[in-house]
């Protein structure tokens, strides 16, 4: 275990000239905690791993949930140190903050976190897992990289945070597609994933999960998280699906209550196997059950495959749209391609009457509107639907509950798509059922 006032520094060569790139210094850990900042340890005083790897020992018994470095409470700093494959059981974790009573504040320096493998079928890999259900935690990260293989189906997340505050700059997630041709119904992959009303903020955030699940997302916040991501790169999974069930992909998606700010944010769906029964859905984003979604100067396109859409908003969800582009190449042209259905923003469900005033940056009011009568507001921008033989710019289904209407559109372009396919059968600019 770490000791409180003791830091650890690597990367000295037999003079003690100190080149952490030249001289590597491994740290290989034997316990089920790897390096461990124990509870009780207080670590209020300067407590840091500076310039090391850790990995695994040699010989080591696989024990069922295994972790790089633990962390448990205090201030602590850790700087230019990778932590190298991992392997447990069940559960394998790169770096886990999990504060049991004290406050945790954690600053990750130039930290890379690589591979990771577990032997059980239904197993989990997690980068960087962050869990403050028990006690306050926040974790800062500069230029932390992730780079997870995959060779085996299994649960993958690059970071996890639960009941936290986790700011991430410059931070890459990149996660390996499984190397197994199957896909289970609980298949899952995500690169970024905020819960239990975590407040996370990313600026200049790549992240590409890979594919081969059937259910996945780039950025995925759920159960009241507020999300912001600024210049940054989503990319959706690749995602395979059963052909006889639902199963859908997103570069962002947002669940039960959650808000999602987006930024000059590029977000492209993953490609999407062909469904037969099931529906089968790429999103760049997605906003579920009663989530709340600003997007402002950003790029939003749909994956490929069954149904690709641009922005999907269904179950009392509700969208701020400005000065942005929905299915669109950087070229102009229509990004949604070989699919069923090509949508650029579909409004499915209940609409939401929710006006967003506490997002950073604030945006302005439109000009074109009471924004509380509205659930889906749309101003500035352009919304493409794509090349398949269904293509709608703006699709309003079933959207019942507002007063008076599900949208309000101002100086914006909305386009079908390329309808001069010999496949399209419907080509719509703008779609409206009886109730909206």
């Amino acid at each position: 275990a770490m000791i409180e006032g003791v830091s650890l520094q690597g990367g000295f060569d037999a003079t003690w000239a100190r080149d952490i790139a030249a001289n590597q210094t491994i740290l290989e850990v034997t316990g089920a905690r790897g390096v461990d900042y124990a509870a009780g340890g207080t670590f209020q005083r300067p407590t840091e791993l500076d310039g090391l790897t850790v990995r695994p020992a040699l010989g080591v018994t696989i024990v069922p949930d295994q972790a790089g470095i633990t962390i448990y409470e205090g201030n602590v700093t850790l700087r230019d140190v990778t932590v190298e494959s991992v392997q447990a059981q069940t559960t394998m974790v790169g770096i886990r903050v999990v504060p049991p009573t004290t406050p945790a504040n954690v600053t990750l320096e130039r930290v890379t976190l690589l591979g990771g493998d577990v032997a059980a079928a239904a197993g989990m890999v997690v980068g960087l897992d962050v869990n403050g259900s028990a006690a306050t935690v926040s974790v800062t990260a500069i230029d932390l990289v992730i780079d997870q293989a995959m060779p085996a189906k299994r649960h993958h997340l690059g970071v996890r945070a639960n009941a936290a505050t986790v700011d991430l700059g410059r931070t890459s997630v990149t996660i390996a597609s499984t190397t197994d041709p199957t896909s289970l119904p609980l298949d899952l992959v995500v690169g970024v994933q905020a819960t239990g009303g975590s407040q996370l903020a990313a600026t200049n955030l790549t992240v590409d999960p890979g594919g081969g699940f059937a259910f996945g997302a780039g950025v995925y916040a759920d159960s009241g998280a507020v999300l912001s991501l600024t210049d940054s790169q989503i990319q959706g999974p690749a995602i395979v699906g059963p052909v006889d069930a639902a199963a859908f992909g997103a570069a962002v998606a947002l669940d039960t209550n959650s808000t999602g700010a987006l930024l000059r944010v590029v977000a492209e769906g993953g490609a999407i196997n062909q469904a037969t029964t099931g529906t089968h859905i790429a999103a760049g984003v997605l906003a579920l059950d009663g989530s709340r979604l600003t997007v402002d100067d950003s790029d939003v396109r749909a994956g490929t495959g069954d149904m690709g859409i641009g922005i999907y908003l269904e179950t009392v969800a509700s969208a701020e749209i400005r000065r942005s582009r929905i299915n669109q190449d950087p070229t102009g042209a229509p990004s949604c391609s070989g699919a069923r259905v090509c949508a650029g923003i579909s409004i499915d469900g209940y609409g939401g009457r929710l006006r967003l005033q506490d997002t950073s940056p604030a945006m302005p009011d439109p000009t074109c509107c009471a924004v509380a009568d509205f659930g889906v507001v749309i101003e500035d921008s352009t919304g493409v639907g794509g090349t398949a033989p269904i293509s709608v710019a703006v699709a309003l289904n079933r959207s019942k509950g507002l007063a008076r209407a599900g949208a309000c559109i101002n100086r914006s372009r909305l386009d079908a798509g390329d309808c001069r396919g010999a496949n399209n059968s419907l080509c719509i600019g703008l779609n409206t059922d009886e109730n909206s």
